[in-house]
């Protein structure tokens, strides 16, 4: 037996004497040859309990012992390789992209209201949601994190059009970024009364020329709401962009229903002009008759072939209730290519639509033209959420078992799980393990292959398991192979309220074996006074931060900050700043 540890970290030996009779099964243990060990090559117990030593051992490869009290001759060894903690380096220091005067990050319809596109020269885009008035702003930062457009950011429409919310962008191929959003024009969508809420884009040069006009570009402005369920986009491959939203333009009301939501995707050009039908082809179920239907946790990612894959839950009140995850493939030409309205994903779907407030579900690309989900749910034989994970191929075929693939090994509750393609078919997944929800979190991972066995072994790793919560974890590519989780971190802080108001962000990096590299149970990333992010929802909060690797390789975040202000969603006087900083490994 080997393993790999990090200085301090504790590994749990066990040994076992076989005999007949009256005979002494009690074992001694040694490192290198040292009864006990000592603070150079690490300390172990009676039990077998080693602590590797705090500073990096020379040679870094030990041998741990258990020894036969009864016969000397009889023992068995194991080795350990201990490895020093690695540290982030940090590249742009924590930056207010703020002025006084708003509210800046938050989102007032689908979250998050933060977008980051990588300008390709090293520099970044900022985009969020600013309010009051609710309107969208944006940043260009250069390579060395300096804001080069106006101090606060400038409007996406020239003048303000009206009530904009919930930011998405994507790179223009050219130095510039293209930006979608909730707009209310029309003059029925704000928080207050939403009848009529339609999509709106815009694309900004790099000198934050407005290239689709002072107004923006149209993209869906169907009867009804559009987007306030949900919305994603993605590059097109050719200078514009694909935006896939939730629907209501079918309101069944009239026929004795009413909702009739359902997922449309339409694609934009370099010049801001349709390319597919006017407002959109329609991706998901058709609306029926007598079902208040709902869309929720829209994702879309590439199929690697200029088209997309998307994917949804959908809430059907027709008949017998049920919640499902629907999933279709997108053609560069606007062509759904699987099944009409949507493939129902294999073993990730309930039965249970009461269940939505713990029902999360998130969507990588296998890079092989398919699909890798993974979602939360609590199956009707078990008391407790668990995660699940499927992959569907370029045809829209369940590649693993019909029965999904449960990646959540622990009898806690398991929510709010993250996915990252690992490159090869497969993924690496993160969640909240949740012992006690709203007191008592703690973050888990594991990775499965590209045919849905877990190369770490069948058991979940522990990412941090500290006291009070840690929620919402996020994935990011470390480029070599590993991954890197960032999550809200209340280890200090004990009760929701002090979480609310104090939560700091934390990060580990964790290589393709499953070896943290970072210290014991998260580096901390923002640590600042106040709150870092936003964490409001019991079961289901929100990232802390939005973050982007750039083309260099550095981990560019971005959230709302609560150091000088109330920073929290549900509170009138709310007023948060937008920080952004990077780092590297």
């Amino acid at each position: 037996m080997s393993v790999s540890l990090q200085t301090s970290q504790p590994q749990q030996f066990t040994g076992t004497v076989n005999g007949t009779g009256n005979f002494n099964p009690s074992l001694q243990w040694f490192v290198n040859g040292i009864s006990g060990g000592n603070s150079t090559v690490g300390t172990v117990d009676s039990n077998g309990l080693y602590v590797a030593p705090a500073q990096l051992p020379n040679p870094p490869t030990l041998t741990v012992k258990a020894v036969s009290a009864l016969d000397s001759s009889k023992s068995a060894s194991a080795q350990a390789t201990i490895r020093a903690n690695q540290t982030p380096t940090i590249v742009w220091s924590e930056t207010n992209l703020s002025i006084p005067g708003g509210d800046d990050g938050e989102s007032t319809e689908t979250p998050p209201g933060i977008t980051l596109v990588d300008d390709g020269g090293g520099g970044a885009y900022v985009l969020w949601e600013h309010r009051f008035p609710v309107e969208i702003l944006a940043q260009h930062l250069n390579a060395n994190g300096i804001p080069t457009w106006t101090a606060g950011g400038i409007l996406v429409t020239n003048p303000w059009s009206g009530y904009q919310a919930s930011p998405r962008a994507v790179s223009d191929g050219a130095g510039g970024v293209i930006v979608v959003w909730v707009d209310g024009r029309a003059g029925f969508c704000d928080p207050s009364f939403q009848a009529s809420c339609d999509i709106y884009g815009q694309r900004l040069g790099p000198t934050g020329a407005l290239l689709w006009g002072p107004t923006g570009k149209p993209i869906c402005t169907a009867a009804n709401n559009q987007g306030l369920g949900g919305m994603a986009v993605l590059s097109d491959g050719s200078g514009g962009v694909l935006v896939a939203f939730q629907d209501n333009r079918i309101n069944m009301t009239s026929q004795g229903g009413s909702g009739g939501y359902t997922v449309y995707v339409q694609r934009m050009d370099a010049n801001g002009n349709p390319v597919w039908q006017v407002d959109g082809v329609r991706i998901g179920q058709d609306p029926q008759a007598g079902d208040a239907g709902q869309i929720s946790r829209l994702k879309m990612v590439s199929d690697g072939q200029n088209g997309a894959i998307a994917a949804w839950y959908f809430t059907s009140y027709q008949g017998t209730a049920h919640l499902s995850i629907q999933a279709q493939r997108i053609s560069t030409s606007g062509q759904p290519l699987w099944t009409s309205g949507g493939v129902a994903v294999p073993g990730l779907t309930s039965n249970d639509p009461n269940g939505t407030g713990t029902e999360t579900l998130d969507l990588s690309a296998d890079n092989q033209g398919g699909g890798l989900l993974v979602a939360s749910w609590t199956p009707p034989s078990a008391t407790h959420a668990k995660v699940f994970a499927q992959r569907l191929d370029k045809d829209g075929t369940v590649s693993w078992t019909q029965s999904g693939v449960l990646i959540s090994s622990s009898a806690n509750d398991n929510l709010n799980p993250s996915i990252l393609s690992d490159g090869s078919g497969g993924l690496f997944a993160a969640w909240q393990d949740c012992p006690n929800i709203g007191s008592n979190c703690d973050i888990a991972m594991q990775r499965l292959d590209s045919t849905g066995k877990p190369p770490w072994g069948p058991n979940q790793i522990s990412i941090s398991q500290m006291p009070n919560q840690q929620l919402a974890p996020t994935l990011q590519t470390d480029g070599n192979g590993g991954a890197l989780v960032l999550w809200t971190d209340c280890r200090a802080y004990p009760d929701a309220n002090s979480c609310y108001a104090n939560s700091d962000v934390y990060a580990q990096h964790v290589d393709s074996s499953g070896n943290s590299l970072w210290k014991l149970n998260g580096f901390p990333l923002l640590a600042d006074p106040g709150n870092q992010g936003e964490q409001y929802y019991l079961y289901t909060p929100l990232p802390a931060v939005v973050s982007l690797r750039l083309q260099s390789g550095d981990i560019l975040m971005a959230w709302p900050d609560g150091r000088h202000n109330i920073c929290f969603n549900a509170n009138a006087q709310s007023v948060c700043e937008l920080f952004v900083s990077s780092f590297k490994f």
